[in-house]
């Protein structure tokens, strides 16, 4: 009995795990739809932000949470786009949520769907660098600057084995 319970069980978890498997164009599809929400997001951002700079995350603190927020950034910046210059900039982020656990589920496994971006995803990592936006001191928007190479793309490989003479192409 127990046997035949985990072949069901089984089953069902691998049904399960392909319900959400896409192919190549889905993706595609899915990933041209997330960059058109995201750009629409950033233009409504920018549109209400006080301040939007570039500059690293020197300091993360927490803060009173009696506020609704968790922590403090402070960025050393290197360039203000819009807003008031100066040296140092600060502003609360990572709101604090009250959602269920079946909320935090739902969210994790939305198929096929990109999801929205929100305020409340701001976040920032210390010594990292950012383009940021900020209303009202509340980190609205954070992006990244990727300081790292990048992996090789599929092409750049193949022009690298042939470079090197590993590989021969007509």
């Amino acid at each position: 009995m127990k046997f035949k319970c985990f072949v069901l069980f089984s089953c069902l978890f691998s049904l399960s795990s392909f319900a959400c498997e896409s192919s190549s164009v889905d993706w595609a599809n899915e990933l041209k739809e997330s960059r058109q929400l995201d750009e629409e997001f950033a233009l409504e951002v920018a549109n209400n932000a006080d301040i939007i700079g570039i500059g690293r995350a020197t300091k993360v603190i927490d803060v009173d949470v009696s506020y609704g927020y968790k922590q403090r950034v402070f960025f050393e910046i290197e360039e203000i786009l819009k807003g008031p210059h100066q040296a140092e900039v600060s502003a609360l982020m990572s709101k604090i949520e009250v959602q269920t656990e079946n909320d935090q589920v739902e969210e994790l496994y939305v198929c096929g769907k990109p999801i929205e971006p929100s305020i409340d995803d701001a976040y920032a990592v210390r010594t990292y660098k950012y383009l940021f936006y900020i209303r009202n001191d509340v980190l609205i928007r954070a992006s990244t600057y990727l300081e790292a190479p990048l992996p090789m793309l599929p092409q750049e490989e193949i022009d690298l084995l042939i470079r090197e003479k590993r590989i021969t192409r007509p």
